[in-house]
């Protein structure tokens, strides 16, 4: 019985044994293959799993400071990955890369693999982006379209060291404002915000000695300078320019060649807003070289020259006085001459017309003196009238005629000789001669007669005064 007790008893712990053993070995074979637990599992080590595992449910993966988690293959999430409480944050050490591009060696990065393709993305939502190698531009959908980024209308391009626009024939940059020009006509707009707002501010280096602003006409850099600004803020032009408005110069206005002003119309003003001709000065005016007038000169006021110091010249460049007529002058006005007129040569006086006249300004014949005149040389006429009225005073001879008699050819005591042209006959007048008054009479050319009287009865006969 014992007996039979103890073989029982052992044939039981050796099916026991075999059953751990055979479930041991169904349990290694099935995890191994394909195989389906619906229950949980809980290892005290490590868990090694040399196949494909398939997660269908929600896999919670524990980290604590003291335990990791390893992979050293894939891991395929079929489903939605997520991470849930406050700080469930998934950090990545090293570049993330999306798509199969060679990862960012720059800790922090993420590289997004170039999409080359023609046509954009289908079956996407609103949010998803991606990097167009072709275009070198970065898109994303709206939910309804694909948008460069950065407008709503597309056209900035990324290069190596620049943004550029992508077709400069369609697109624009617009900066304070969200009209935009037409395309093709404005490439940069700058639009101020507010009244106090400057569109656009230029601001040099520390000891800048380039020019702050370049306008270029060609494709390249070294193309002709239309308009540029110089590190001192001075402003040139290659051209010719045109201003529309007003054009208002806090400091000097200096010219290195030739200034035309005016040339197709319109008129200049200098001190005032409505010139009244093409070249139009209110205020004074100073020349300090030489002016040339192709025109006519005309004032409408007082006109002032060499007021103080200098000459004027007319015709001449080395004028000998303070005015100077190098030519004939004509004055079809009144000249009031305030000191002396002198001349070195002859003067004519209405050569063409009109009358001379002396303290009158209505002068009765060609030549009119009102008042005394003084000649203190021979005066010739060819007639000498004189009222009834007036008194004619000569000082020495007069001479009536061609004969010419003074001092030097006549008596020193003739007072009146008459004679006519190409005469051989004169009569001659002496007031104080040898004889006392005496009147000579020439006949002939050789006979002489006189009648003269000194204190008593006048006395006739041959001979002359003197």
């Amino acid at each position: 019985m014992q007996r039979f007790f103890s073989t029982e008893k052992g044939s039981m712990m050796r099916s026991i044994a075999l059953s751990l053993v055979f479930s041991t070995l169904f349990i290694a074979v099935s995890v191994v293959s394909a195989t389906t637990i619906s229950t949980s599992i809980t290892t005290g080590g490590d868990l090694s799993v040399t196949g494909t595992s398939a997660l269908t449910g929600l896999t919670t993966m524990v980290y604590a400071s003291s335990t990791s988690q390893s992979l050293t293959g894939n891991l395929l999430v079929a489903g939605r990955a997520t991470t849930t409480g406050s700080s469930g944050n998934l950090e990545v050490y090293g570049g993330l890369t999306v798509g199969n591009a060679t990862a960012n060696s720059l800790a922090g990065t993420i590289l997004l693999a170039g999409y080359t393709t023609a046509s954009e993305p289908t079956g996407v939502t609103q949010g998803t982006f991606y990097y167009n190698s072709t275009n070198k531009t970065l898109k994303m959908f709206d939910g309804s379209n694909w948008f460069t980024v950065g407008t709503t209308t597309g056209g900035l391009s990324l290069n190596t060291n620049n943004i550029r626009l992508d077709d400069v024939t369609l697109r624009n940059l617009t900066l304070g404002t969200t009209t935009q020009p037409s395309a093709g006509k404005a490439l940069v707009t700058l639009e101020a915000t507010t009244t106090a707002s400057i569109p656009l501010s230029l601001v040099g280096f520390s000891g800048q000695t380039a020019h702050l602003l370049d306008i270029l006409n060609g494709t390249s850099v070294a193309g002709p300078k239309l308009l540029y600004i110089s590190s001192n803020g001075g402003l040139f032009a290659s051209s010719t320019g045109a201003f529309g408005g007003t054009l208002t110069v806090g400091g000097e206005l200096t010219a290195t060649t030739s200034v035309y002003l005016a040339t197709t119309g319109g008129t200049v003003g200098v001190g005032t807003t409505t010139p009244g001709a093409t070249f139009s000065v209110h205020g004074n005016g100073l020349v300090s070289g030489t002016q040339t007038i192709g025109g006519t000169l005309t004032a409408t006021s007082s006109v002032y020259l060499a007021t103080d110091g200098g000459s004027v010249g007319v015709a001449t460049s080395t004028p000998g006085a303070r005015f100077s007529v190098h030519g004939n002058e004509l004055i079809s006005g009144s000249s009031t001459i305030g000191g002396t007129l002198t001349a070195t040569s002859s003067v004519y006086l209405a050569t063409v017309g009109g009358s001379v006249g002396v303290a009158t300004t209505t002068p009765g014949a060609t030549f009119s003196v009102h008042g005394s005149t003084l000649v203190s040389a021979t005066s010739t006429a060819g007639a000498f009238l004189a009222s009834t009225t007036g008194v004619s005073t000569f000082g020495n001879v007069l001479t009536i005629g061609t004969m010419n008699v003074g001092t030097t050819t006549a008596a020193t005591s003739t007072e009146l000789m008459i004679s006519k042209l190409n005469a051989t006959s004169t009569l001659a007048i002496h007031s104080e001669g040898a004889k006392g008054g005496c009147i000579e009479f020439l006949t002939n050319g050789s006979y002489f007669y006189l009648i003269a009287t000194t204190t008593g009865p006048a006395q006739f006969g041959a001979g002359k005064c003197e």
